[in-house]
């Protein structure tokens, strides 16, 4: 049977190093595992075309902004779900998709929506958690050198201060929860402390034996100053 794995992020948790192995291996990966990794139309690694497709209320993403990306959500959403299942109907075993972005996502009628872009085949969610001072510290600094300004908005996405809404692990997965029932969380924190990089934990949550993984050391990508 088919699988499908969802990598929504966090920021700030090594989503950059995860999607850029993913990249780099993506035909080994695939021979050897029968892993498959999809390709974004925006970003070949990192699948923007899932948040701006599920995202409600018109609300911009932080790429969009940056690149001045203007998109019609209707006709993405169309060319979304004809070129996944095209990607699904390929081959057999499990596939990959991954976006950060996707952590924007707080409404389920959001994520009703992703979920129908994978028709039929189980999903499961992978989410990196990280301590939250420390995650917020890093994505301010982030927006800061994508020239975004904090914005005073409890609502916006860069809105960094102590009580953001973009730190509140439990909201994030109890909705994705409605939806997804299949949830691994990887704690941040612990895996760099044990293994220098997220890459181990998040390989073992995709069904990779690390033993016979393509070697991921060196893969520590888009570090702030704090990290």
């Amino acid at each position: 049977m088919k699988k499908v794995y969802l990598h929504i992020g966090a920021h700030k948790t090594g989503s950059t190093s995860i999607q850029a192995y993913l990249r780099d291996h993506r035909v080994t990966l695939a021979t050897n595992f029968g892993v498959h990794f999809y390709k974004g139309v925006f970003l070949d690694e990192n699948h923007l075309e899932l948040p701006l497709c599920a995202i409600t209320d018109s609300r911009p993403i932080p790429y969009q902004i940056v690149n001045k990306l203007y998109v019609s959500q209707p006709s993405l959403r169309i060319s979304t779900a004809e070129r996944v299942a095209e990607f699904l109907e390929a081959g057999s075993g499990r596939y990959v998709f991954s976006a950060e972005d996707l952590s924007f996502l707080r409404k389920p009628e959001e994520l009703y929506f992703l979920r129908s872009l994978f028709s039929y085949h189980p999903v499961s969610i992978v989410l990196l958690t990280r301590n939250v001072e420390d995650f917020l510290r890093s994505y301010k600094k982030m927006m800061q050198r994508m020239g975004m300004h904090q914005s005073p908005g409890d609502r916006s996405f860069a809105y960094a201060e102590s009580d953001s809404w973009l730190g509140r692990w439990e909201d994030l997965i109890s909705v994705y929860r409605t939806v997804f029932p299949d949830v691994s969380i990887i704690n941040y924190d612990r895996e760099v402390a044990s293994c220098g990089s997220v890459l181990p934990g998040f390989l073992s949550a995709i069904g990779i034996d690390l033993i016979d993984a393509p070697d991921w050391n060196g893969y520590y990508l888009n570090k702030t100053e704090a990290e």
